[in-house]
């Protein structure tokens, strides 16, 4: 139903999956069929995905990785006009998997405990989907602020003005 060729009945099966909650967890290979449909020319079935996706636990780091991946590698990419729904989906997987993203944060901002890290510029959409993703993250996870990059807050203070409704309600403590 996934790959059905009529895009009204992709969208429905999509939604029908989407009504389940939280109730449904992907396996590997099952989220591999439902990112594929984030390939789709049609938005209406990128749009049902993202809020599929959305409203989804995933049950492994395995799986949030490669998600987060696909979404600002491959799709960000192919579909820049769905960068405010992105955005969106990745607030949604900042909520639902708070302690699996304290697990990513190194991988995805780059950081080795042995080096300083390097300040990556705020703008690029790639870089501020894992930002929306990781301070949606700290809201629910608060100890992930603390193992957050000096320049985290500065970003988090320009991306509140510019993307706010995608930014939560934090308080850095600076000491």
């Amino acid at each position: 139903m996934f790959n059905d060729e009529i895009t009204s009945v992709r969208v429905l099966t999509i939604n029908c999956i989407r009504r389940l909650g939280e109730s449904v967890q992907f396996t590997f290979e099952q989220l591999l069929i439902v990112l594929n449909t984030l390939e789709d020319s049609h938005s209406e079935t990128r749009l049902a995905t993202y809020s599929l996706l959305t409203e989804s636990v995933l049950p492994s780091v395995k799986c949030l990785e490669y998600t987060i991946q696909y979404l600002i590698g491959t799709v960000m990419t192919r579909y820049p006009s769905d960068e405010e729904d992105i955005y969106s989906l990745m607030k949604g997987l900042g909520t639902h998997h708070p302690h699996l993203a304290e697990l990513l944060l190194d991988k995805l901002l780059n950081l080795n405990p042995l080096f300083t890290p390097i300040e990556p510029h705020p703008s690029p959409p790639p870089y501020i989907a894992l930002c929306v993703f990781l301070l949606n993250a700290a809201a629910v996870n608060r100890s992930l602020i603390s193992l957050f990059p000096t320049y985290m807050e500065a970003h988090y203070e320009l991306l509140s003005h510019q993307h706010p409704s995608h930014m939560p309600e934090l308080h850095f403590q600076t000491s």
